[in-house]
């Protein structure tokens, strides 16, 4: 039930499990995770604790806490069960990434950047570690912070598609269109990343007004990945905008012959027509 989220048939399965065995901790665990399905997060930190008593490390349910503290803004709380799973377990990386991101988006950069350079260093400067770092910088549209460290993270490894296409999407977001596109230009074709590399491409282009510029990205990773329906689809609103039809219509064809029950492309055909 917790799994389809039917919480209050769990529950109410889980309440008649507590009557006959009181004591049970995954009984209570399972409760907790019910009533916070529920948005009873008051029930849900009683059963929660319950569990606890009995485990008091038991990691699961000190990460269903901090989601609970986390919905009700005790912020202190969020920090106190983040920094007793670092004390049972130093290096847990969920955690030590938890507390970062809580102090981030709760506008203590100096605290998160402290945790976050404790765990590069217990990590021996990790790349997976580093990219997990980079990516909530991203997420918070701390720009220059996620930057400094995938740079960092391509001196040692400079063809690495994730991180440049992470580091592409910081430029963006930094609005430095230009170093963007140079970024996104250098991920390998093979790379599963190339694609939406194209595709931000592309959009940079169009956001400049250069859509001849687009359109030609397009083309070229149309003959590079000849079987993606999605550069056809990109290149028929491109045409679609220059109002050129016969091109539009021609791409979304080319498209439909690669994906025929492709919806987004018979939705783009309609339109043209």
């Amino acid at each position: 039930y917790i799994q389809i989220g039917e919480y209050q048939n769990a529950r109410d399965v889980l309440e008649k499990a507590l009557k006959l065995n009181p004591k049970s901790t995954k009984v209570h665990h399972y409760l907790g995770k019910a009533y916070s399905g529920l948005k009873q997060y008051k029930k849900a930190e009683i059963h929660f604790l319950e569990t606890l008593e009995s485990h008091p490390s038991f990691e699961p349910a000190l990460f269903d806490l901090v989601q609970v503290y986390e919905a009700t803004q005790q912020e202190n709380m969020v920090v106190e069960t983040y920094q007793k799973l670092l004390k049972n377990n130093p290096d847990n990386l969920q955690a030590a990434i938890g507390l970062g991101r809580h102090y981030l988006t709760t506008g203590k950069a100096q605290k998160a950047k402290k945790v976050f350079n404790e765990l590069t260093a217990r990590s021996h400067n990790s790349p997976y570690v580093i990219k997990h770092i980079a990516a909530i910088y991203l997420d918070q549209k701390e720009y220059d912070e996620a930057i400094n460290l995938l740079d960092d993270l391509l001196k040692k490894d400079c063809e690495n598609p994730e991180v440049l296409y992470f580091l592409g999407l910081a430029y963006t977001g930094k609005e430095d269109r230009k170093k963007a596109i140079n970024v996104y230009q250098m991920i390998a074709v093979e790379s599963n990343y190339y694609l939406n590399a194209v595709i931000q491409i592309a959009y940079l282009y169009q956001v400049e007004g250069e859509t001849e510029k687009a359109i030609e990205a397009l083309l070229s990773a149309s003959k590079n990945r000849p079987d993606e329906p999605d550069i056809f689809l990109y290149l028929g609103s491109l045409y679609e905008e220059k109002s050129d039809y016969t091109q539009g219509v021609a791409v979304i064809n080319e498209g439909l012959r690669i994906a025929p029950q492709n919806i987004k492309l018979h939705f783009r055909l309609g339109v043209i027509y």
